[in-house]
Parts: structure tokens; sequence; C-alpha cells
């Protein structure tokens, strides 16, 4: 894992307008990344690096997977959209958040892109 990967890890995204997160790589929806969440999709998902912009700008969803959804997947992919449904996006910028960062003895909560 990376610096980048490691400092991202940290926090949190606040969701503005989804073109600075990618959806299946950071966390911002639950508290899990989705690719942690459903791993049976991010394994054949098309596009692994996708921001959520992408992927929501269409209806259906912009996502495309390397093998037809059956069985479980599609139950996966049932219960990820539907997660999705109250999702808005808006212009502005996305931040990251509840970055932790200890100072002797108290804990720092900063929002980065704010």
């Amino acid at each position: 894992m990376g610096v980048k990967d490691q400092f991202l890890n940290l926090g949190r995204f606040k969701l503005v307008s989804g073109h600075q997160i990618r959806f299946w790589e950071d966390n911002w929806l639950g508290n899990q990344k989705l690719k942690d969440q459903f791993p049976n999709l991010f394994n054949i998902v098309r596009r692994k690096h996708a921001t959520i912009a992408e992927v929501l700008s269409s209806n259906p969803l912009n996502v495309s997977f390397r093998r037809a959804l059956v069985g479980d997947k599609l139950t996966e992919w049932y219960c990820l959209v539907a997660s999705l449904v109250h999702i808005n996006l808006n212009e502005g910028m996305d931040c990251l958040c509840g970055i932790y960062i200890k100072v002797g003895h108290s804990q720092l909560i900063q929002c980065i892109g704010t």
C-alpha cells in the first residue's frame, strides 16, 4: 500500500460533486470502501478507478463488468444500487474529513478541501 493510500485510509470523504472521489477505492459510503463491501463486484468491474461522478453520470449507472451478474453477484449489485438511491451530486469540491492527528494528548479532526 502506497503512502497516498495510507493517508486516505485515515479519514473518509464528504461527497459534494463526486469528481475527486473514487467510486470503488475511497471511503465515502458507509464505514468501508465499496471494494471491501462488495469484493465480488470489484473483482470483475472493468473501470476500478472510476470517480463517483463518472459512475452516477447516467441512468443506468455507468458501470460495466467483465462477466454477467448472476447469483450472489447479482444480489450484491442490487444491494449496491439500493444504497445509491439517496445520493445527490452538487456543484463544489469534495473533501477528505475525519483525519485524526495526535498532538500531545489531544486529537485534532481535520477536514481537507473545504
